[in-house]
């Protein structure tokens, strides 16, 4: 895989994300009560949604796009994080945990676009009977819980923040990256998942409510710098000896030593395949 194919779809997908997330989470916000409407009755709910039903969609529908294309993103990320560090250790799994959590994101709002409609519309028909009316209650209820609270709140969240910690702490050791952004990505994910497993109650609505802003702002941070140091790498030139590139205008270098990286290894065994044929 070409280096710098690599990073600049990395880069774009993480601009890309953090602008879905902001946007997604600001619509989801301007909603009044939506942040309680999973604690609620199914009938409060159910008028909640009907009168900001546009926003509500529209917001999952753009966090439908976020999950999907976390599995993207994940799976460049994978590569790009390589070509600053000598270690792989982990990364696999790192993968995987995103992946993982871009299917929980888009279960847990497919609901809201797909499931919630139905049933809401369904529960304020005039010509609905009263066991109708309850049997869209009840539905609501569990699928609400199940797939809107687990699957794509606690079980996305608790994933997406631990590959969030995970590449931070490679990010800190990396020679594309300063420790700082590592840094900021555990931070984040810390204040994630503390925002996801964060006793909510009516009374702190508030609280929660702003803490949550706070943490969705520190994670599209980290995205906006992640991908501003991407951007950057991709001024390395070469010098000699050996497989070292000088790291834009400072005197940090970026080793990509066949011999120590997986990139550098498959680089190399490219290369000196590519050369078996053409002597032949």
């Amino acid at each position: 895989m070409n280096q710098n194919r690599v990073i600049v779809s990395t880069g774009f997908l993480l601009l890309i994300v953090a602008v879905l997330a902001s946007v997604s989470f600001l619509m989801l916000q301007s909603v009044p009560g939506f942040s309680q409407i999973l604690l609620m009755e199914p009938s409060k709910a159910f008028e909640i949604f009907s009168n900001n039903e546009t926003t509500i969609t529209g917001a999952s529908y753009l966090m439908i796009l976020f999950g999907l294309l976390l599995i993207p993103l994940a799976i460049s990320m994978h590569h790009a994080i390589r070509l600053g560090t000598d270690t792989s250790l982990g990364l696999g799994i790192l993968k995987q945990l995103a992946i993982f959590a871009g299917i929980f994101q888009m279960l847990g709002f497919i609901v809201w676009s797909v499931v919630v409609p139905y049933l809401a519309a369904t529960f304020f028909d005039p010509a609905a009977s009263v066991a109708t009316k309850d049997g869209a209650a009840v539905v609501y209820s569990s699928v609400s819980r199940l797939f809107g609270m687990g699957v794509g709140g606690y079980l996305s969240g608790l994933l997406f923040s631990a590959w969030l910690a995970g590449i931070s702490i490679i990010q800190a050791k990396s020679a594309i990256f300063r420790p700082a952004v590592g840094v900021l990505g555990i931070t984040a994910a810390s204040a994630l998942v503390i925002a996801t497993f964060a006793p909510s109650t009516t009374s702190e609505a508030s609280i929660l409510v702003t803490f949550a802003t706070i943490n969705n702002m520190l994670v599209g941070l980290w995205m906006l710098v992640t991908a501003f140091y991407l951007f950057r790498s991709l001024d390395i030139q070469t010098v000699v000896p050996a497989h070292q590139y000088t790291y834009g205008n400072t005197s940090r270098k970026l080793d990509l030593d066949p011999a120590r990286t997986s990139f550098g290894r498959a680089k190399l065994i490219q290369t000196s395949s590519q050369f078996v044929r053409e002597t032949r």
